[in-house]
């Protein structure tokens, strides 16, 4: 009788974690902030620049609403006389939340590569890199337990 409850509860939670669905902690649109999805999207683009501001402040009924700025920036050069090139950006995220005033801080710089493997249509094959700093801090004399 156990194995078939300890099956059971497998079984549900497995079901459970497929059927679930969640939202980025941050942006409800992951998708307007290439870095933060995916490295590898760097530089995928039209142009040699990007530069990008998301804010947002969500939960406004509650006592201190979240609030997360965001700036991204990213640079790509062509190699030679090739197909291919490369980007540098970075990523500054800015996230502060609640009456304890939980914060977090992320300075990310960014790589990427990005070969042509066709020269017919613009199809690359892309790695990217992110990776920095990432700082979080909450004010105790705001707590209460």
């Amino acid at each position: 009788m156990k194995q078939l409850n300890k099956l059971i509860v497998t079984a549900l939670f497995i079901l459970a974690t497929v059927t679930s669905q969640a939202q980025e902690i941050h942006f409800s649109q992951i998708f307007e902030t290439a870095l933060l999805r995916n490295p590898a999207l760097a530089g995928l683009f039209k142009g040699d620049s990007r530069i990008q501001a998301v804010y947002r402040s969500q939960w406004s009924t509650v006592t201190v609403p979240y609030q997360t700025t965001s700036l991204s920036a990213e640079f790509k050069k062509q190699v030679g006389n090739s197909d291919d090139y490369f980007t540098i950006g970075g990523q500054i995220l800015k996230d502060k939340a609640g009456t304890i005033a939980l914060s977090t801080t992320e300075l990310l710089p960014a790589f990427n590569y990005h070969k042509s493997i066709s020269y017919e249509k613009s199809t690359y094959l892309s790695f990217g890199i992110i990776a920095g700093m990432v700082q979080k801090s909450l004010d105790r004399s705001k707590m209460t337990t």
